[in-house]
């Protein structure tokens, strides 16, 4: 029997944790409060951990597509002045790559329901372990587990 999942966040953090599940196992909601999904901002780094699970979910080549690798990095004061210098060292690549194509990346092959503009009000954990989750569209439904990537503002948290 599948497990009954909400995440509730569609941003890169909710999405990666969506493709993270395994299918058979699990059938996976995710609510965005916003009215579409997609992702607004310039770029974001992405480190070798980050790239090891992206890897992992079949989605690194893509992502290195559509991004540009550190070769150095250097840590300056102020006016300039060059502290110290590194070369990435590990298996995985440091990048650098635009907020919307990995969130456009992480979203194309999931196996989700998606359920936008659609927020959060509250959570109530039921006697049985699982979690009402109440919406601002009045409605309410029962999860197995609910997932917070609902960003600063979290009402999960």
């Amino acid at each position: 029997m599948k497990r009954n999942i909400a995440i509730i966040g569609g941003g890169i953090a909710g999405l990666t944790f969506a493709n993270c599940l395994s299918r058979e196992d699990f059938e996976i909601h995710i609510y965005e409060k916003k009215p579409d999904f997609g992702e607004v901002g310039a770029a974001i780094s992405v480190f070798p951990n980050a790239l090891c699970v992206m890897d992992e979910i079949g989605l690194l080549d893509q992502i290195l597509e559509n991004s540009g690798q550190f070769q150095n990095m250097y840590l300056k004061t102020y006016s300039g002045d060059t502290l110290s210098k590194t070369t990435p060292r590990s298996d995985y690549p440091v990048i650098c790559t635009h907020r919307a194509d990995l969130h456009k990346t992480l979203l194309s092959g999931i196996n989700a329901n998606l359920h936008k503009g659609i927020g959060v009000t509250q959570l109530e954990n039921l006697d049985n372990g699982q979690v009402k989750v109440s919406f601002d569209n009045d409605e309410s439904s029962v999860f197995d587990a609910v997932i917070g990537a609902d960003g600063i503002h979290s009402v999960v948290r």
